[in-house]
C-alpha cells in the first residue's frame, strides 16, 4: 500500500481537475476522479486539517502515475 500526502499533490491536482475534468462532467468530484482514474482512496490520519489527508494506492503503477502527474515539486 502506497500513501501520498494530499498537500504534496493538491495544487497540481486542483489545477488539472478544474481545467480538464470538471468542465466535462460537473457531477464528478475531485475525489471521484482520483478513485476512478488512479484507483486512489482518500483517507485521514489522526488529527485535524488537510495536512492529515492522504491518498492510498494498492499498487505501484497507479501510485507512480498519480505522483508523476500531480506531485508539486520545484525540481524536475
Amino acid at each position: 500500500m502506497i500513501q501520498i500526502k494530499l498537500v504534496d499533490v493538491w495544487e497540481n491536482l486542483v489545477d488539472y481537475y478544474y481545467k480538464y475534468v470538471q468542465p466535462l462532467d460537473m457531477s464528478v468530484s475531485i475525489w471521484d476522479f482520483v478513485e476512478k482514474e488512479y484507483h486512489g482512496k482518500r483517507t485521514y490520519k489522526s488529527g485535524i486539517g488537510h495536512h492529515n489527508i492522504q491518498f492510498i494506492f494498492n499498487n505501484d503503477i497507479d501510485a507512480t502515475a498519480f505522483k508523476l502527474k500531480f506531485q508539486v515539486t520545484e525540481h524536475i
